[in-house]
């Protein structure tokens, strides 16, 4: 049954006239499509669950309509019918509950009895953002190691946003490291407590490594023949300085690696 409300005209009362009438009739009004859903929530031992959060979907978890328990764990919303509706309900430290209901029983959808499952341990998380001149760090491996066991290690990656998450770490200290050949980042020290469930680590900046390069080639005479102990120098040709030398082998290839990127040419002697 749902209560009739309804609102008066506006009527004045002056100094000539400060008697007056106001005359309103209630009119019923009625939601043929809406239907009420009332119930209960309890833990394991069958106590009430204050506060927990009860949300009605349809069967594509579209959100319908959304309440929170009373003191006793009772709850009461309406929503519109719909032959397939799904009920979710959730309290920090359970699981999450999904289930169907019907509306062939009106009855039952008014006398709901949810129980929720308590976490088997409450899994800590560990988040942090690796970011390099403003730019995520996109796909690279991030390391947890044990400070006290080596072997003790946990390894997950960064998305394309460069955040990376690790969670239900066993207490301990561990060190954060970025793992990758094209940046490099300082070692973090972490702490993972038994009672704390949340490490922000915020925004990390990494630097990105500078690539060192090598220079390859053949030495040969004016018929195309490889010269061997052939001296070859590299040379800055920027600065036009020579930083590098050795010679080729008996196929008169020369090898030179640590090079800096820059500019460079040789000259060969035999």
């Amino acid at each position: 049954m749902y209560k009739k409300t309804a609102k008066s005209q506006n009527k004045k009362i002056n100094f000539k006239e400060n008697e007056i009438k106001i005359d309103l009739p209630l009119r019923e009004v009625s939601f043929p499509n809406r239907i009420i859903i009332k119930g209960k929530i309890i833990d394991e031992n069958f106590k009430p669950i204050k506060k927990a959060y009860i949300k009605i979907t349809d069967e594509n978890f579209n959100p319908l309509n959304h309440t929170k328990t009373n003191c006793r764990g009772e709850f009461s919303l309406y929503v519109y019918k719909n032959e397939k509706l799904i009920v979710n309900a959730e309290h920090k430290g359970f699981y999450t509950f999904t289930s169907r209901v019907y509306l062939k029983d009106e009855k039952e959808l008014q006398n709901l009895l949810i129980k929720l499952s308590r976490l088997s341990q409450i899994q800590n998380i560990i988040k942090g953002k690796y970011i390099c001149c403003f730019k995520p760090v996109k796909e690279t491996e991030v390391e947890l190691q044990n400070t006290k066991d080596k072997n003790i290690k946990y390894i997950t990656s960064t998305n394309d946003k460069g955040v990376f998450l690790f969670n239900n770490i066993p207490s301990g200290k561990y060190i954060l490291s970025l793992i990758s050949n094209d940046y490099c980042s300082k070692n973090i020290k972490i702490c993972i407590c038994l009672y704390k469930q949340f490490y922000n680590i915020g925004i990390i900046n990494a630097k990105r490594k500078i690539k060192l390069g090598t220079i390859n080639g053949v030495i040969t005479d004016k018929s195309g023949n490889p010269i061997d102990n052939a001296l070859v120098v590299l040379f800055d040709a920027k600065r036009n300085i020579p930083i590098y030398s050795t010679y080729t082998n008996e196929r008169g290839v020369y090898l030179i690696g640590g090079i800096l990127p820059g500019k460079y040419y040789i000259i060969s002697q035999k």
